[in-house]
This record gives structure tokens, C-alpha cells and sequence, in this order.
């Protein structure tokens, strides 16, 4: 999901938007758990790697994908052509609001996981 708020940032047409978008998400990935996860214990990304990548670490020196414009703040599509256009200020604002909080909720389920079974699948 890419809020509206976000789309601002965009520098592709709505369709190459969208092809992005197709390429890159993992669409089928809640369904391969849904029958034996509670949905109360699944930290699920709230928004679309095109907007922040919680999978990436949010420090560029040590994101491999960075160096091709695909750290946690995609600049670029996947052939390398621009994607959007980013301050060091933008990037920070999107972080707080998406990377952060997430990576907060996921180091809280992991704690109690760990501290109620002893072991936490991630």
C-alpha cells in the first residue's frame, strides 16, 4: 500500500508506478501462514516497500541494495531508472513514521515470543 500522502515523492508515471509495485511485492506471503498464525501475532509491514523496506536495514553503509538505489528509501526502480527523489530530511521523516515504529513492534512481539516460548519465528 503506498498512502497518497506518499505518492508526492514519486517521479514515474502512475503505470511504472504500478509495474514497480507488481514487481516487488510479496503478494502472497500472509496467505502461507494465515492458517496457523493468530493475526494478532503477525508484524506485517503497513506499507508498500516502495515507500520504506522494513526488511532493509536503515543504515546505507551496511545495505548491499543501497548501492543500486534500494536500501530502506527505494530511489530507484529495479532497471535503475529514477524512482523518486529524496532530502536526507524526507528520508528521516519516513523512516520515523514507517521503519522505526514497525521495527518497535517486531522487537516487542520477539521479546515476548522469546520470553513466553523460549524461541520466535521472524
Amino acid at each position: 500500500m503506498i498512502p497518497p500522502a506518499e505518492l508526492a515523492d514519486f517521479v514515474v508515471s502512475e503505470e511504472a508506478l504500478m509495474r514497480e509495485l507488481m514487481r516487488l511485492t510479496d503478494w502472497h506471503t500472509a496467505d502461507l501462514y494465515a492458517e496457523n498464525a493468530d493475526p494478532a501475532d503477525v508484524v506485517r509491514a503497513e506499507v508498500s516497500r516502495l515507500v520504506v523496506d522494513v526488511e532493509r536495514f536503515a543504515d546505507d553503509r551496511l545495505e548491499r541494495c543501497a548501492t543500486v538505489g534500494m536500501g530502506a528509501t527505494y530511489v530507484k526502480t529495479c532497471a535503475g531508472n529514477p524512482l523518486r527523489e529524496l532530502s536526507a530530511a524526507r528520508r528521516t521523516e519516513l523512516l520515523d513514521r514507517y521503519y522505526w515504529p514497525h521495527h518497535r513492534r517486531l522487537d516487542e512481539a520477539a521479546a515476548e515470543r522469546l520470553a513466553r516460548f523460549g524461541h520466535c519465528v521472524i
